[in-house]
C-alpha cells in the first residue's frame, strides 16, 4: 500500500506542475473596463504662486460733458423779497445745490441782469448813477446765496424785481480753465 501512495502522490505532483504550467501559460483577451469608482476625498491645498506682472493702462476715458464741470441756478427776486440790514438791503436766494462740500472746496459766482435785454453782470459790482454810488455783493453758505445791495445816500433803498444767475462747481476738478466757464454760463 505505500507503493500504491508514493505513486499516487508522484501522479498528484506531476498533475500539480502540469496544471501550473498550462493555467500559467494561457493569456486571453482583457475584458471590459469596469465603471468608474467614486471620488477621492480632498486633498491639501498646494501653496500660492507668485503674483503676475502688472496689466497695461486701460484706455483713456471719454471727456465728461459740461454739466459736469459747474452748475448753473436762475432765479428771479421780486422787489418784496428784499428786506432791510445795517447798511442796505438784502435778498435770500435757496440754491439746494450748493453743498458743504461746494461751501469748503469749492466755488460760487453770481450775476445780476437789470433787465430781460441786459448782458449779465459779475458780482461784486460798484458803480455810480447820479453821484450815488451803489455796490451789489454776495455771500453764501450751505443752501443759501445772500445778496446785498447798497447806496451811499440812504440806508434802505428800493428794488424791483431781479434776476440772477449763480454757478456754482464742486471741488471735484482739480484743474478748470476760467474763459470755458465765461465762455459756457455767460453767452
Amino acid at each position: 500500500m505505500i507503493n500504491i501512495i508514493s505513486k499516487l502522490k508522484t501522479a498528484l505532483f506531476i498533475s500539480g506542475i502540469s496544471l501550473s504550467i498550462i493555467l500559467g501559460g494561457c493569456k486571453g483577451e482583457n475584458g471590459q473596463i469596469g465603471p468608474k469608482g467614486d471620488s477621492g476625498p480632498q486633498g491639501t491645498s498646494g501653496t500660492q504662486g507668485t503674483p503676475g506682472t502688472q496689466g497695461a493702462p486701460g484706455p483713456q476715458g471719454t471727456p465728461g460733458t459740461n454739466s459736469e464741470l459747474a452748475y448753473i441756478y436762475v432765479a428771479t427776486v421780486s422787489g418784496l423779497d428784499w428786506t432791510n440790514n445795517s447798511t442796505g438791503i438784502q435778498c435770500a436766494i435757496s440754491v439746494a445745490g450748493i453743498t458743504s462740500d461746494i461751501e469748503n472746496n469749492g466755488f460760487v459766482l453770481v450775476y445780476i441782469r437789470n433787465s430781460a435785454n441786459t448782458a449779465w453782470v459779475s458780482l461784486s459790482n460798484s458803480f455810480s448813477a447820479s453821484s450815488i454810488e451803489k455796490r451789489y455783493f454776495f455771500t453764501y453758505s450751505t443752501g443759501i446765496v445772500n445778496v446785498y445791495y447798497e447806496e451811499s445816500n440812504t440806508n434802505f433803498p428800493t428794488l424791483g424785481n431781479k434776476s440772477f444767475k449763480i454757478v456754482y462747481m464742486k471741488a471735484t476738478r482739480t484743474r478748470f480753465d476760467i474763459e470755458e466757464l465765461i465762455s459756457m454760463y455767460l453767452d
